[in-house]
């Protein structure tokens, strides 16, 4: 009888393989552990090559270093340790230390009512945040006494206001200073489009099933605005289209979390809420060629369709809620030199900015889109408008297979050791292709026996 493992089960022990090869975590301590530990920490070597020699994790070592240390069984950790594990100097060396003046000071100005900015001012090489840190340290030793909540928040908030507009104008001369990229326009029409700014947590970010639309809209961000790049998220959830409901769609989400740069964005290109967004033409055009045809990219990466009419012509469109949003973008495609048209209102509200068959090929040349199906679309247009011939389809993968080669598949379904998922792709044939093989063995060998 043929025995198949399900795929369930191969994926299992493939997930858990790595786990059970890498660290065995319950794995006891050997005596032979614990004297290579004493040996190479005496020698200085760092813990981390120290756990990579006995195959442990770090975490493990400095654990049971500890628990030799309490045993008598190996030597305190040395300042060189100590400085390693914590990046900075040994206590000795320290010169950010507080000392018993800086103390009383703290103590004495937090009584007489300053606030946190004041109490820095007065102190050498020390920050705000700094000051707040070591009053928590003083209250928990009993050198001050804790403040109602309303006291707090009425000492701290003239000192966050303060940061606030520091951080406000530190973050506008970040944007002023951006330099005017095609990746700087696509942000700025993504957000116009599908894009969000949270009003109340002043995040900026993208929600969408497209991946390649969200890979599109990270790597946009981090090169345009010139940050670390951003959060990535795939979570699963419940969709309601016409009545009807879609479970486990998987959507792909970007987000940015820097408060003063969102408000400086929003300050210097407009509001971006669906119904109120709109392209500042002569800022747009002032900022030069790239960044306008990013932003035309985003905006049609978001709200943009297009129908193939047939065999060489195409329908583009963008369309949105805002009335002011398809005038800006008119004016800007126009002023661009694209023949575009502007469409009325329809039933649903939405207004459409049609892109005209004379520039449809300047459109799919110099605009053209970061998401893969709609590119494949436009490089199909492109390639029916020129005439060009299409490429090669790539080979179609083996299916039958030699006598040999069905013989091992007979042997390896029969041992019971892979799936057919696995097995599948070590023939490099597809499942349906394995099954007929299969089938095709079993019948030989049927043959032979009858034969015999």
């Amino acid at each position: 009888m043929l025995r198949v493992m399900p795929d369930s089960t191969d994926r299992r022990r493939r997930a858990l393989a790595p786990l059970r090869e890498k660290k065995r975590a319950w794995r006891p301590w050997t005596s032979a552990e614990d004297r290579a530990i004493v040996e190479l920490r005496a020698a200085g070597v760092p813990l981390k090559q120290i756990a990579t020699r006995i195959g442990r994790s770090r975490d493990l070592v400095v654990w049971r270093v500890r628990k030799l240390v309490a045993q008598g069984a190996a030597a305190p950790s040395t300042p060189i340790e100590r400085a390693r594990r914590g990046g900075l100097a040994s206590k000795e060396s320290r010169t950010d230390l507080w000392q018993p003046e800086e103390d009383a000071q703290v103590v004495l100005r937090w009584k007489a009512g300053d606030s946190l900015e004041t109490i820095a001012a007065g102190l050498e090489g020390r920050t705000p945040e700094a000051v707040e840190r070591r009053l928590h340290t003083l209250r928990v030793r009993g050198a001050i006494e804790l403040l109602s909540k309303d006291e707090r928040e009425a000492r701290q908030r003239p000192g966050r206001a303060a940061r606030t507009q520091r951080d406000l104008e530190v973050a506008r001369r970040r944007v002023a200073e951006l330099p005017n990229t095609h990746d700087l326009g696509y942000v700025v029409g993504v957000l116009f489009g599908d894009g969000f700014v949270h009003q109340r947590d002043k995040m900026l970010g993208l929600r969408t099933r497209d991946a390649s639309f969200a890979e599109a809209f990270a790597s946009a961000v981090q090169h345009g605005l010139v940050v670390a790049p951003p959060h990535r998220y795939q979570r699963t959830a419940q969709k309601t289209v016409g009545g009807r409901v879609y479970d486990d769609v998987v959507y792909h989400e970007v987000e940015l979390y820097d408060v003063p740069l969102v408000c400086a964005l929003v300050e210097t290109f407009g509001d971006t809420r669906t119904f109120l967004w709109k392209i500042d033409v002569e800022q747009s055009r002032a900022r030069g060629i790239e960044f306008c045809r990013g932003v035309i990219q985003g905006l049609f990466d978001s709200d943009g369709s297009f129908s193939l009419i047939g065999k060489r012509g195409i329908s583009i469109r963008l369309g949105t809620h805002s009335i002011a949003g398809a005038a800006s973008l008119h004016q800007l495609m126009t002023a661009m030199e694209f023949d575009v048209g502007l469409a009325p209102p329809n039933v649903k509200k939405e207004n459409k900015v049609s892109v005209h068959a004379a520039s449809c090929m300047k459109f799919a040349q110099e605009i053209s889109s970061r998401i893969q199906y709609k590119l494949a679309v436009l490089n199909e247009y492109l390639r029916r408008a020129t005439g060009a011939k299409p490429a090669a389809a790539a080979r179609k993968p083996r299916v039958c297979l030699t006598g040999e080669q069905r013989a091992h598949l007979l042997a390896l379904v029969r041992a019971g050791e892979l799936s057919r998922g696995a097995l599948a792709r070590k023939f490099k044939v597809s499942r349906t292709a394995l099954y007929l093989n299969l089938k095709r063995a079993i019948e030989e060998e049927k043959s032979r026996e009858t034969t015999s």
